[in-house]
């Protein structure tokens, strides 16, 4: 046999043999990735349960959810509820709620909430930012708490305009 070709299968052999190690450890990836992510959904549940657990100071729980005498205090002291009635900052919010495509009422209130909690960086929220720092309170439960009121300021928009996108189903 010539060189060349001794040389072909010994490098064909090896090849074979790296390609299975390399098949190992992709399949150990996949396993390792796929117990990440159970975790990641164990790390998720446990991240909602615990958001309400600390949120059932400012939201009743009852149908539709309603803030608490807490949660109202909340919005009228950081000074959200007097920040979400600018009419600019009104529009803009409902564009950004319209986006997401509420198809009920239950999804507009999830909706905005979700969308209040990110609106961390959102500017005009600025100075509810000084106040939860001052007073020492959480400047998310805050904007989730806001978004109660943005939920009942969109069903009543939508709903005087004869919008199906809050109607019961």
């Amino acid at each position: 046999m010539d060189g060349q070709v001794k040389q072909g299968i010994w490098n064909s052999i090896l090849a074979a043999v790296n390609f299975s190690e390399t098949k190992k450890k992709v399949d150990n990836l996949d396993n390792r990735m796929s117990e990440l992510e159970k975790d990641i959904v164990v790390f998720k549940e446990f991240k909602v349960q615990t958001q309400k657990f600390i949120d059932s100071k400012i939201f009743s729980a009852k149908s539709p959810l309603s803030l608490t005498d807490f949660g109202v205090k909340l919005v009228e002291e950081s000074g959200l509820e007097k920040i979400l009635k600018d009419k600019t900052v009104k529009k803009d919010l409902l564009q950004m709620l319209e986006e997401k495509q509420p198809q009920t009422r239950y999804d507009v209130q999830e909706m905005a909430r979700e969308l209040m909690n990110g609106l961390t960086e959102y500017k005009p929220f600025a100075p509810i930012k000084d106040y939860a720092y001052d007073q020492g309170k959480d400047f998310q439960q805050i904007l989730r708490a806001g978004g109660i009121l943005l939920r009942d300021t969109y069903i009543e928009k939508n709903m005087s305009r004869g919008k199906k996108v809050v109607s019961r189903r």
